[in-house]
């Protein structure tokens, strides 16, 4: 008789299920405990790739990758820590570089599986292969170094050009894993002082800008008229740092020019004004910031007035539903990611003299072939 009772109530205990596969995988290339046992400088990198895989691998199966990520924290025991937060994030980002850049092909799922570079087969960067770099750079953070968390995907040619620089994105990462003890107050002071070495001001170059006719039965043009051209990453001395006014939807920073930082309610087709307060607008986009938001979808199309010199980095970073972007012949400067991962932009005017810094069009997957050439051709 107990062992016909012990049979029933092992028959009526509920069945656990085994983990996945792809979330022991995971585990085990995101256990911090491994993590910190291992040598050289990019030893790191294969186990990016890896989980890039497993991601791609599950979901191909029908199981979410968010799912499967906090599955794979509770088996290395991280669950419900900043660190699991921070790689969790990390990977869904990088899944989705991965993605867009059409990495996810039977020859490239090869790849990343063995912890290789897989071959880039969509946009601007195609045949190229993507490799994984650090967001905060090893030199400055050597404990960073070998961290799944602080290792993004991106095409070869990007990757090579980065150096040591520090980017506005890696200086906010740096502070995030710093408040969360993830990052030590040497690691950070040393991010810190590097990326106030980065933004220090120039003073901006002038251009001719032909300035408006103020009379129209004129028959001479009036003179050219020289204004400070702002660069898109610096705008140099011609504005004050601090001080900002708001007209109407638009934020801007004023000095003896306007450069637009922030849109408060812009949506469907938006035209940048010619003057804000009075001034004219020389830029748009200021301080590293979208001037729509991060993930912006609500704004559909931008005309840019003549006059505008630049565009500043990430303007229109991740505008999803943007379409078409007019910019005139006075723009000279595009900066880069300034249309990052603007998935739907299919329809661009490209200045004839304008330099467009590397990475401004990155994962512009509807970019048609010509117009990709013509950016290549500017950089």
């Amino acid at each position: 008789m107990p062992n016909l009772l012990l049979a029933l109530l092992l028959g009526a205990a509920p069945c656990i299920a085994a983990p996945s596969t792809a979330a022991v995988a995971i585990a085990a290339q995101t256990d911090p405990t491994k993590l910190s046992t291992l040598k050289g400088e990019r030893a790191a990198n294969p186990r990016l790739q890896k989980c890039v895989y497993w991601l791609a691998y599950a979901e191909e199966r029908g199981e979410k990758p968010e799912d499967l990520l906090d599955e794979s924290a509770k088996l290395n025991k991280t669950a419900g820590t900043p660190y699991a937060g921070f790689v969790r994030w990390g990977l869904l980002e990088n899944l989705k570089i991965a993605k867009d850049l059409g990495l996810l092909t039977p020859e490239g799922m090869a790849e990343l599986r063995r912890g290789k570079s897989a071959t880039i087969t969509k946009g601007e960067y195609a045949g190229q292969e993507a490799e994984a770099d650090h967001v905060i750079p090893r030199a400055l953070c050597p404990e960073l170094a070998n961290q799944v968390m602080n290792l993004e995907l991106l095409p070869a040619s990007l990757n090579r050009a980065e150096s040591d620089k520090v980017t506005d994105r890696a200086s906010v990462f740096a502070k995030e894993l710093y408040d969360a003890k993830l990052l030590s107050e040497e690691g950070w002071e040393a991010v810190r002082k590097a990326y106030k070495n980065e933004v220090v001001v120039q003073p901006p170059p002038l251009v001719e800008i032909e300035a408006p006719e103020q009379n129209p039965v004129r028959d001479e043009p009036p003179p050219p008229l020289s204004i400070p051209f702002i660069p898109p990453l610096n705008m140099g001395a011609a504005v004050n740092e601090g001080l900002t006014e708001t007209t109407g939807e638009w934020t801007y920073i004023v000095g003896d020019v306007a450069a637009i930082v922030a849109s408060s309610t812009a949506t469907g087709a938006v035209t940048i004004p010619r003057k804000l307060g009075g001034l004219p607008v020389l830029m748009v986009g200021y301080s590293n910031s979208p001037v729509f938001g991060f993930n912006n979808t609500s704004v559909t199309s931008v005309t840019i007035p003549s006059g505008v010199n630049g565009i500043g980095k990430r303007a229109f970073f991740g505008c999803k539903n943007l379409i078409s972007v007019n910019i005139p012949n006075s723009v000279t400067r595009i900066g880069s990611s300034a249309f990052y991962q603007c998935y739907k932009l299919t329809n661009i005017t490209i200045p004839n003299r304008c330099h467009i810094e590397e990475g401004a069009f990155y994962g512009c997957l509807g970019l048609p072939k010509d117009l990709l050439d013509q950016i290549k051709a500017k950089q």
